[in-house]
């Protein structure tokens, strides 16, 4: 305990030590600062009294011009009335057009040293008006530089010639004070003068900098106004699309979501045997499109055309500036368009590994197709023949799609027409489902797939707001997967290469439409 007791009151006396040093450098440091200003206040001192001894010296050295100037005017005057050309010329050289007050303290002093030449000696009438002159002199005459005047008045032609001029420094000498104040002006003078000119830059500068200010200010209202206007222009734009999309396309994705989840159990229903029989085709096919006329085909048909009706519909109805605004409808119609485009990419749905062959286009495809369907018999369909197909679904009187009685009626009417254009059109929409079977038609088993992929995800999104995030790619449900393998009708081979087929061709679709 007693070694514990030395240990602390050791750390007490050095941090009592470390807090003395400390105080005594801050201490030392006050010292040196306060020092240091100190020689800094001197040395502005000193400058100061130096900077005043050069002002006094460049008084003197005025002042001294000025005399040497008076003496040789004195002596031009001495010299008689004939001088006086000689004298203005003196006086306009040495006096610039700016200092007035030396041009009118020049002529006081000459008629001061005038007098007292009058007074100490007889001079020649002459001189009696001689003061005149130099009221006749004016100092805003254009004055030469300075040395020149030195010149001048230094030169012979200009020596005093009367013993009156050697007294000259008598007079100036008692005239000193009237010089000296002429110097104090002329120092007081030149940093007033630079103050006037400070001023007068200052007020330049605040006047251009504030019409610059002011300037500045309008362009930016005018920016900002244009930029308000293009901001309310873009928020009617929007409302004007959103309010569009509200009032016509809306109801149409509703009818699309209603009509995607009945062809998707119509699709599922495709996978039962018992559905087989009624598809099979009725008609000769080499005297007819249409094959049959079953309501089980038409029906099917009806269910799988309708979500491509609606689809037309919609795209009437919009573009893509309204689904830029509304990322949900955008979803939705490509999806749509996805189940569009799989009827067309039939092609390319049977090269997906593991892969199908087919070849419909072939010479002697009638005969070749009925020996091996699965190669030969076209699971496809053009554009030219999709479009007019679709259009047997529309109702365009009520802008809107066929009912299933409504395109029952037109499917027989269409039926016994052979001749009519479309009959072909809608007998090639329809070759696939007749005779029906998934190892007889692999190809369009692989489309169905596709499309039941697509119709699920479009009720989906449909029924949610843009604000929610669907998953990055599409898979079965196993609910689904459960009903298609319900009836063990279809091979594993096929339903396991079909199923990979469809989920590799959709998400395609969303790779290319992201």
């Amino acid at each position: 305990m007693d070694q514990l007791e030395r240990l602390r009151t050791g750390h007490g006396l050095l941090a009592h030590r470390d807090a003395h040093h400390a105080v005594s450098d801050s201490a030392v440091g006050e010292l040196e600062r306060r020092d240091r200003r100190e020689r800094q206040r001197a040395c502005r001192t000193i400058d100061r009294e130096r900077w005043q001894a050069d002002q006094r010296d460049v008084a003197v050295d005025q002042s001294l011009d000025i005399l040497h100037v008076l003496r040789q005017i004195l002596a031009t005057r001495a010299n008689g009335p004939k001088n006086h050309h000689r004298t203005s010329l003196c006086i306009s050289e040495t006096v610039p057009n700016r200092s007035t007050a030396i041009a009118t303290l020049l002529m006081r002093q000459a008629s001061i040293a005038s007098s007292a030449l009058l007074e100490c000696h007889s001079a020649p009438p002459a001189l009696n008006a001689s003061p005149n002159a130099f009221s006749r002199l004016s100092p805003q005459q254009p004055s030469r530089k300075l040395p020149v005047a030195f010149r001048v008045l230094r030169s012979p032609d200009v020596q005093p010639t009367t013993p009156v001029v050697r007294e000259l420094p008598v007079i100036l000498r008692e005239k000193r004070p009237v010089l000296m104040s002429l110097a104090s002006q002329l120092t007081t003078a030149v940093p007033a003068l630079a103050a006037g000119v400070l001023a007068l830059g200052s007020a330049v500068y605040s006047v251009r900098s504030t019409t610059r200010t002011s300037k500045d200010v309008e362009v930016l209202k005018a920016k900002l106004v244009q930029e308000a206007a293009a901001a309310e222009a873009r928020r009617n734009l929007e409302y004007q699309a959103r309010a569009k999309i509200y009032a016509e396309s809306e109801p149409l994705v509703l009818k699309l979501a209603e009509s995607a989840d009945y062809a998707a159990s119509r699709i599922i229903g495709l996978s039962e045997p018992r559905r087989w029989p009624a598809l099979q085709a009725t008609v000769d096919s080499s005297t007819s499109w249409m094959l049959s006329r079953s309501s089980e085909v038409i029906s099917t048909v009806h269910a799988l055309l309708e979500p491509l009706a609606l689809l037309t519909l919609l795209r009437e109805k919009t573009n893509f500036v309204d689904l830029a605004y509304e990322r949900r409808l955008f979803e939705i119609y490509a999806l749509a368009r996805g189940a569009y485009n799989a009827h067309l990419d039939d092609y390319a749905i049977a090269e997906i590994p593991p892969a199908h062959t087919y070849d419909p286009v072939v010479p002697g495809w009638r005969e070749k197709r009925v020996e091996n369907p699965a190669t030969y018999w076209w699971q496809g369909i053009t554009r030219g023949r999709l479009d007019p197909a679709i259009e047997v679904c529309i109702n365009r009187e009520a802008d809107r799609a066929a009912t299933v009685d409504e395109f029952e009626t037109r499917y027989i009417d269409l039926f016994n027409r052979p001749d009519d254009s479309r009959h072909k059109s809608l007998g090639l929409f329809c070759n696939p489902i007749y005779n029906f079977r998934p190892e007889d038609r692999p190809v369009f088993w692989r489309i169905l797939l596709c499309q039941l992929l697509i119709y699920r995800r479009l009720s989906k999104r449909s029924r949610v707001s843009g604000e929610v995030a669907m998953s990055a790619g599409l898979d079965f449900d196993h609910k689904d997967i459960d009903q298609l393998r319900r009836s063990n009708a279809i091979s594993d081979e096929l339903f396991e290469s079909s199923i990979t087929a469809a989920v590799d061709y959709t998400n395609r679709i969303l790779v290319r439409n992201e």
